[in-house]
């Protein structure tokens, strides 16, 4: 647990760098750091990296999907009703749908569609539009 409050202050000192004679006397705070560790330190502070990596892939795609459900979306978010997807295909409110399409957080995180959620949104507008396809045939 030390190694990894050690790694988020470093990482938050990192983030305040401005010049590169701050980024090399940070690089070489960061040699003497690894230098001092003994090997247990050294496994536990790689396993805490390979974590903290794993965490920063979540989250891009996370936002990933976030942008991309949400442009693919853009040209008909004004066409159809959200909340008739929401209540009729994922039995949420309009809002839970939003959250996901909007990329909002709730409760702190970030809320994104699962897959399962991907294939449901999908359906659903496969669904419209074959009633929409269905109903401009029967009218002309």
């Amino acid at each position: 647990m030390k190694i990894k409050n050690e790694l988020e202050k470093l990482k938050s000192e990192f983030m305040s760098l401005n010049t590169d004679a701050e980024i090399e006397d940070f690089r070489k705070k960061i040699k003497s750091s690894i230098d001092s560790k003994t090997d247990d330190e050294l496994k536990e502070l790689s396993n805490a990296l390979v974590e903290d990596a794993q965490q920063a892939i979540d989250r891009a795609s996370n936002v990933y999907n976030y942008v991309n459900v949400k442009q693919k979306l853009g040209s008909i978010l004004d066409i159809i009703s959200m909340s008739y997807i929401a209540e009729n295909y994922f039995k949420k409110s309009r809002a839970w749908l939003s959250q996901r399409v909007n990329g909002h957080y709730v409760n702190g995180v970030p809320v994104a569609f699962t897959d399962k959620e991907l294939e449901i949104l999908s359906s659903a507008l496969d669904d419209i539009s074959t009633q929409l396809h269905k109903t401009a045939r029967s009218i002309a």
